[in-house]
C-alpha cells in the first residue's frame, strides 16, 4: 500500500487528487508515468499533460507514480535517497556511424548497443522522432539498429514514461530506460512499488543532463518568427556555449538560450534535478568540446557495464581522479546547484 493510500483511509485517492494536486495546479512534468501505470487505460496524454478519457477505478496508482505529487506530500522529508557519484569519464564513441548519427560524444547510443549486443539487455524505452525533432515519439527498441535510429536529443518535452507498459506487455525481462531527470526519477518511484513488474524488468537506468525542456510548439513558433524556418528543416538541435543552435542541411542558427526563456515548459520550473541523480549512468555535454560526453557513474551496475564497454574498445574515455572532479567539471557542479536553488518551490499539499 502506498505512503498516499495510507495517510489517510477516510480520503479517496484518484485521478482527481492528481489532477488536483499536480496537473491543474500547473506543476505536472510531462513524464508520462500516471499514464503507464493505470491499470484500466483510463488516462491519455492531449497536448502533454494527462486527461481521464473514462472511468476511474480509484486505486491510487497513478498518485502513487508521480513523484512531484510525493514531493509536494513530503515537503522536507527526503522521498528517495539519490544515488552518489562514484566515478567521472569524459568519453566518446568509436564507432564511427553511431559518432556522427548520434549527440555530442555518442556514449549512450553506444552503451546501448553493446547492452544488446552482449545480451544485457532485451529492450530498450529510447525517444525517437515522428515528422521532426519538435515531435519526439518514446519507443521500445529491440535491436541496436532500433537504438541508432532514434540517436539525438531533441530538447522539447517528451511523454516518454507512456511507453513503460511497453516493457510488460512485450515480456521484457532486462531493459534499459533513457530519460531525462524527471523520466528517472518517477521510474524509480514506480519500481519502489512495483507497477508494471519494472523493479525487476529494469535492468539500466541511464539520465540525460537537463536544465529544463522547451514546449514544442512554442518553440515552434520561436523558430518560425525568428529565422523563418520550419521544424521538418532542422535535422539536429544543440546547445552549446550559452547558445541554442538550430542545423538545417545549409545553415546553422544560434540564438542566446537566454533569448528563448519564454519557450520553457512550465513544468520544468519546479525540477531541481539536473545530472538524473538516480539514474546508474548520468551523460551530459557540459564543460568538454561538443563531441565529446561528460559521464557520471552513479551505481554498480552502471560500472559494470561502462567498464565492460571500454574492455570491448567501444569507448575512447579518459577517467577523472575525484580529487579533480571540481576543477575539471566545476560548470557540472555549478549548474547542478544553480538548479536546485532556483527551482520552484512545490507548495505542501492542504
Amino acid at each position: 500500500m502506498s505512503s498516499s493510500k495510507s495517510s489517510s483511509k477516510a480520503k479517496r485517492i484518484n485521478f482527481s487528487t492528481l489532477f488536483k494536486g499536480i496537473i491543474k495546479a500547473g506543476y505536472c512534468a510531462s513524464c508520462g508515468a500516471c499514464v503507464s501505470v493505470c491499470p484500466v487505460n483510463s488516462i491519455e496524454m492531449q497536448n502533454d499533460l494527462p486527461k481521464l478519457v473514462s472511468t476511474c477505478i480509484s486505486c491510487g496508482a497513478c498518485v502513487d507514480a508521480c513523484y512531484r505529487f510525493q514531493k509536494r506530500e513530503k515537503q522536507e522529508q527526503a522521498a528517495m535517497d539519490p544515488n552518489e557519484i562514484l566515478e567521472i569519464y569524459t568519453a566518446k564513441a568509436k564507432d564511427e556511424r553511431i559518432y556522427t548519427q548520434a549527440q555530442n560524444g555518442g556514449v549512450v547510443t553506444t552503451l546501448l548497443v553493446h547492452a544488446f549486443e552482449e545480451g544485457l539487455i532485451d529492450g530498450a524505452l529510447v525517444t525517437d522522432k515522428y515528422s521532426n525533432l519538435f515531435e519526439p515519439k518514446p519507443i521500445l527498441v529491440n535491436t541496436s539498429e532500433g537504438v541508432i535510429h532514434g540517436a539525438g536529443s531533441k530538447y522539447v518535452i517528451s511523454n516518454s514514461l507512456t511507453k513503460l507498459d511497453a516493457v510488460r506487455t512485450s515480456h521484457k525481462k532486462k531493459a534499459a530506460i533513457v530519460g531525462v531527470p524527471c523520466h528517472i526519477e518517477s521510474l524509480t518511484r514506480i519500481m519502489e512499488f512495483g507497477y508494471l513488474g519494472l523493479d525487476h524488468r529494469v535492468a539500466l537506468k541511464i539520465g540525460l543532463f537537463c536544465m529544463h525542456s522547451y514546449d514544442k510548439n512554442l518553440l515552434k513558433q520561436f523558430v518560425a518568427d525568428k529565422f523563418n524556418i520550419t521544424p521538418e528543416q532542422i535535422i539536429k538541435m544543440d546547445i552549446d556555449k550559452g547558445k541554442f543552435i538550430f542545423v538545417t542541411e545549409t545553415e546553422k542558427y544560434k540564438v542566446k538560450l537566454s533569448d528563448i526563456d519564454s519557450a520553457f515548459y512550465n513544468g520544468c520550473h519546479f525540477c531541481s534535478d539536473f545530472t538524473a541523480d538516480y539514474s546508474d549512468i548520468a551523460v551530459g555535454n557540459i564543460g568538454v568540446d561538443t563531441k565529446s560526453n561528460v559521464v557520471l557513474v552513479r551505481t554498480q551496475k552502471g560500472k559494470e557495464l561502462f567498464e565492460s564497454a571500454i574492455e570491448k574498445g567501444l569507448l575512447e574515455v579518459t577517467k577523472i581522479d575525484s580529487s579533480e572532479w571540481e576543477t575539471k567539471f566545476g560548470l557540472v557542479f555549478k549548474l547542478e546547484k544553480r538548479k536546485k536553488k532556483e527551482a520552484k518551490a512545490l507548495p505542501a499539499l492542504d
